[in-house]
């Protein structure tokens, strides 16, 4: 193998892992984003004596 060759391969091998470090970090923002989205809600209604539970159901059906 030649050096471009070898030079060339470790650029490849680097973008992929970039971007897969980048789908990865943003899946988990988008996670932990909407947990604690859904936990705030849960608190605020569980302060309110709403029926939080219903609400947190409906939010989650909402999503999927």
């Amino acid at each position: 193998m030649s050096r471009l060759e070898r030079i060339q391969k470790e650029k490849s091998s680097k973008k992929k892992y970039k971007t897969v470090c980048r789908v990865i970090f943003l899946f988990l923002m988008l996670i932990i984003t909407s947990s604690s989205i859904l936990l705030i809600d849960y608190r605020a209604n569980e302060v309110l004596d709403d029926d939080s539970k219903s609400n947190l159901t409906k939010y989650i059906m909402d999503i999927f």
